[in-house]
């Protein structure tokens, strides 16, 4: 049988989060503009790994700032890549799932895994993302409490200036968000804080208002994740790898799990501070932005946007007819055999 190039690290090795760490962000149907700080210890106990595939059992404590503990426990099983990219799949007692993705790197700690994930709480989805270690002899694991001490430093600071940033969303298949190119969306990042970044937005149409709740680690691995504020679905769950700087970035995004009633088309980020758009504007910064340039504010969000009049993609409209797709909806209904292989699960009931 091969061997994999972690196998010796993963078998029968048990893993946690370290302090820095610890901090994670919860949005809940009670407040679905602003997520709020969190803290989450996850505990992994890994059988043998084979061929970098692996099974094992992990133990999830979350506090939040009020203090209230949730626990949950679930079926791991994962697969680390030869060059280091890890996915896992955690299963409940109930059959529900979730995905979590990552990659191998070297830490000032030793070998980590770093990894990405947001949890569906029915009634709350929290986002999490840590360098998690391998947990040695006479190493105790830091208990989870409410966010405060250590955490409030920001240990991931590289993109620190995406706080102020506005940001177009369109489907990757179609030409670059450039000037007088149309959006499937706009939003605005107005929180940042150790790697996690939150704001608000709204389908070009201006039908839908959803929250961004995502996290980009030092390398410039990003997770984006969108959930509609009137339904609070999770209606895109994406990653990618930031490019550029605060004048000039984009974020090829690409799905990582099929989920009913999410996108499943890869999309492209497009910052509208770009040049090509805006003359070359600072993120952040408070010039004059171009006459379409939609205000920052959930409340401000405007119809001036060029609307899409069936040239793109609206993850956030009003439900299209049952079992119409979202290549379908994009193409006007008439493009059924275009991207068929990128078309979305039907929206649901």
């Amino acid at each position: 049988m091969a061997i994999n190039r972690w196998d010796a690290l993963l078998s029968n090795s048990q893993w946690y989060v370290p302090a820095a760490d610890l901090l994670a962000y919860q949005l809940t149907s009670e407040n679905r503009r602003t997520p709020v700080p969190a803290s989450d210890q996850t505990l992994w106990s890994l059988g043998r790994s084979r061929n970098g595939r692996f099974s094992g059992r992990s133990v999830a404590r979350i506090v939040t700032a009020g203090g209230e503990q949730t626990t949950a426990i679930n079926q791991m099983d994962g697969v680390v890549s030869p060059n280091g990219q890890v996915r896992i799949n955690f299963t409940s007692p109930l059959g529900s799932s979730i995905t979590g993705i990552g990659q191998v790197r070297q830490t000032n700690n030793g070998p980590a895994m770093q990894m990405q994930m947001i949890t569906d709480g029915g009634g709350s989805y929290t986002t999490h993302w840590a360098n998690m270690l391998r947990l040695n002899q006479g190493t105790t694991p830091p208990e989870p409490g409410p966010p405060d001490g250590e955490q409030r430093d920001d240990r991931s600071t590289a993109f620190r200036w995406l706080l102020g940033s506005s940001w177009s969303i369109t489907p990757a298949s179609r030409r670059p968000a450039g000037a007088g190119a149309q959006a499937s969306g706009i939003f605005t990042i107005n929180g940042y804080r150790n790697g996690y970044f939150w704001g608000g937005g709204a389908s070009s149409h201006g039908r839908r208002a959803f929250t961004v709740l995502g996290s980009v680690t030092p390398e410039g691995n990003l997770f984006f994740n969108a959930i509609d504020r009137k339904g609070f679905q999770l209606r895109i769950s994406q990653r990618g790898r930031l490019q550029g700087n605060q004048v000039q970035s984009k974020v090829r995004l690409s799905p990582y799990e099929e989920e009913s009633g999410q996108v499943q088309q890869p999309l492209e980020l497009r910052l509208l501070n770009d040049p090509l758009i805006s003359g070359g504007l600072k993120a952040g910064s408070d010039l004059r932005q171009p006459a379409w340039h939609a205000p920052v504010g959930p409340a401000a969000w405007r119809q001036d946007w060029p609307s899409l009049a069936g040239d793109g993609l609206d993850p956030f409209a009003t439900r299209p007819e049952r079992g119409m797709r979202i290549t379908e909806l994009a193409m006007g209904g008439i493009g059924r055999g275009i991207g068929a292989g990128q078309a979305s699960s039907p929206w649901p009931s």
